[in-house]
Parts: C-alpha cells; structure tokens; sequence
C-alpha cells in the first residue's frame, strides 16, 4: 500500500440511505476509479457511526479489499555484455540483476527462461558462466 495515495473518507448519508418502514435493509453503492499507479491491494472499511430511530449492530464495521490490477515492471540487466575471446570454461561472464519497478511488492521467485544455449553457457546464482572457450 502506499501511504501517500491513501486517504480517509467520512461520507454522510443523511437522506440518501433510509430504510422505509416494512423494510428490513437498504443499500448504497461505491465505485473505485482505475488509475495507473502501482500501489498494490487496499483493503477499505466501512463503518456505521450513527443512526437515528435504531441502535447501532456491535458488528457494524465491513471490510473489503480492492485489488490493484497494475503490476510492476521486472527488469533485467547483465553487468558485462561480451566476453574475451579464449576465456577459460566457466569464466564469469557477467552479473545478472533483476529490479522490480515498486519496492512494496515482494518478488517471491524469478525464473529465467530457457531460450540461452545450455551448450555454451550457465546461469549459477546470479552469474552468467561460461561453458566453452570461445
């Protein structure tokens, strides 16, 4: 969640939600607005604070999570992008990094395609290693 995009909204209903008499519930509606901004899940609560002809439920507070639908951006980068002819087997070729674009989210697991030559190369940890002289 981000803490700067986060607010706390008090909205009175007065003459907008009524319960008419022979009714037992009545109902409102609220309506999130799409943005752009990667900021993660959000959980909201709705509380009833005051009533007028009636008590108030001990369980008057409702909660509901609205989820995020903008995801972050994974990159990728390689430290060193070419490696010298006649290197040993197994020499490093470079260091891989990945950055996620929003330090909120947790990166659980990366997992590299297989599209590189087995053959020719390894990735150890976060080391791309040679496995041929070249």
């Amino acid at each position: 969640m981000c803490y700067s995009d986060f607010y706390f909204y008090r909205i009175k209903l007065d003459n907008l939600l009524k319960i008419s008499a022979g009714n037992t519930s009545a109902g409102f509606y609220l309506k999130s607005i799409d943005d752009v901004s990667i900021e993660g899940d959000e959980s909201v609560n709705i509380k009833v604070l005051s009533v007028s002809n009636s008590n108030i439920d001990s369980d008057s507070t409702k909660s509901f999570i609205i989820i995020d639908d903008d995801d972050p951006t994974i990159s990728i980068t390689l430290s060193d992008t070419s490696i010298y002819e006649n290197q040993s087997i197994n020499s490093i070729i470079g260091n891989i990094n990945v950055v996620i674009s929003d330090p909120s989210f947790n990166l659980v697991s990366i997992e590299i395609l297989d599209t590189y030559n087995h053959n020719f190369f390894d990735i150890i940890g976060n080391q791309l290693i040679s496995k041929k002289v070249f």
